[in-house]
């Protein structure tokens, strides 16, 4: 995670020193003066001081509303300049900070021989995602004759969508299991399609395909399906992703692309 946590770091900078570079291109083109608003009747009037003690300042007209505008906006520039500022100084120490390492990742940095005899405070994404996948036993599968497609890693699956979705998942490097059981209460337990591991969050979330929507059938099967999720505590949008298609409409892969960059 230290990785990530660094780029996410270096984009914010990034993003902030570009905020500072227009506020002070901005700021240099300002005019000088305080703007003093005053509630009058249903709407405002604006006034101008030009110094601490100038306290009523010069009213201004409303054909010379520019002027209050371009004054207003000096004051949010500077302020958003400064806290860009602020921020900015803060992230390049936590940059600083990660790229040196962290508590969770100073066993990594540990002599091997030293490493094997301590307890970890926090298990390393690694061995996280290594005891994770070892919870996936050939005894997972079911109605193997509908195994019939094979994603390319020696995993068969029960569609071309899945294998699909599947290759999407390893490219972007997130971890599943295929058909793993899931208990959703004591006597109802389900085989989603996926099983995706969110490292960051240390918990699983579920995907299903809908591979058949435009068939009445399959489509009240699969809303009950979602409610049977719903009423065990694994809400759509939150631990539960659904894709589909029709007959017509193939998978979106852009759009799982999207849903898994935002849930995860």
């Amino acid at each position: 995670m230290k990785m990530a946590q660094i780029n996410y770091f270096e984009s914010r900078r990034e993003y902030l020193q570009n905020i500072i570079t227009i506020t002070t291109s901005e700021l240099k083109n300002s005019p000088s003066g305080k703007l003093r608003i005053n509630k009058h009747n249903s709407g405002y009037q604006y006034y101008i001081r030009k110094d601490s003690k100038d306290i009523n300042g010069k009213y201004i007209s409303k054909k010379d509303y520019p002027l209050a505008k371009a004054l207003a906006q000096r004051d949010y520039n500077l302020k958003v300049q400064e806290l860009a500022i602020k921020e900015k100084k803060i992230l390049d120490r936590l940059t600083d900070f990660y790229s040196t390492g962290d508590c969770d990742s100073f066993i990594s940095q540990m002599p091997d021989q030293k490493a094997i005899l301590v307890d970890p405070i926090k298990e390393s994404d690694e061995k996280y995602i290594e005891n994770w996948l070892s919870t996936a036993t050939p005894a997972d599968t079911f109605m193997n004759e509908g195994l019939i497609y094979d994603n390319g890693k020696g995993i068969m699956m029960r569609s071309k969508s899945e294998v699909i979705i599947s290759k999407i998942l390893d490219e972007k490097g997130i971890p599943y299991i295929y058909e793993k059981p899931l208990a959703l209460s004591k006597f109802k337990t389900v085989r989603p399609d996926f099983t995706i591991l969110d490292v960051k969050n240390r918990r699983e979330i579920y995907l299903e395909h809908l591979g058949l929507m435009d068939d009445g059938e399959y489509f009240a099967k699969n809303v009950k399906k979602i409610a049977d999720y719903e009423k065990a505590g694994i809400y759509l949008g939150d631990k539960l992703l659904i894709t589909y298609e029709t007959r017509k409409e193939p998978l979106n892969t852009h759009l799982l692309e999207e849903k898994l960059l935002k849930m995860l």
